[in-house]
């Protein structure tokens, strides 16, 4: 950017020198063959705004590689913390199944506690929900069972 705003001051800086303040007898006697001065500062200008041209295709050229190098980085973070979210989601959900299976219903809420610090989607919080309903049912169950085996006795 600011070999950019040098190129353009260099450019006005040409164009203030090689225009004068007004016509001399040089540029009205010069030959038929030769360059007015109004010429070389419209070639000089030209060049100038050739070259501001060709370096800002060249920072632009620059800033987009750049910005697609941030943006990957970015990508990969975000996509290697959602793919570490879901794994110890899925390590936890499967615990808690575990303990289900094992009738450690306790054990199997606290896995399931463990995933409230977790950013979860829609479909994983869902599924969440219903094994701890199921898990809740379970344990009422269980109790209700305890209960009668007790007066049983």
């Amino acid at each position: 950017m600011k070999l950019v705003i040098s190129l353009i001051g260099s450019i006005a800086i040409v164009a203030l020198l090689t225009s004068g303040c007004g016509k001399s007898s040089e540029t009205q006697n010069q030959p038929a063959g030769g360059e007015t001065a109004p010429a070389k500062t419209e070639n000089a200008l030209k060049d100038a705004a050739k070259t501001v041209a060709a370096e800002g295709e060249k920072a632009l050229s620059t800033v987009k590689t750049e910005g697609e190098k941030v943006v990957s980085n970015v990508s990969a973070a975000a996509t290697a913390q959602v793919d570490a979210a879901t794994t110890q989601f899925n390590n936890l959900l499967s615990q808690a199944k575990s303990y289900v299976s094992e009738k450690k219903y306790q054990e199997a809420l606290n896995s399931l506690q463990q995933l409230t610090n977790l950013k979860l989607t829609p479909d994983q919080q869902k599924t969440v929900d219903d094994l701890k309903a199921q898990i809740q049912k379970l344990m009422a169950s269980q109790t209700v069972t305890n209960i009668l085996g007790g007066l049983r006795k």
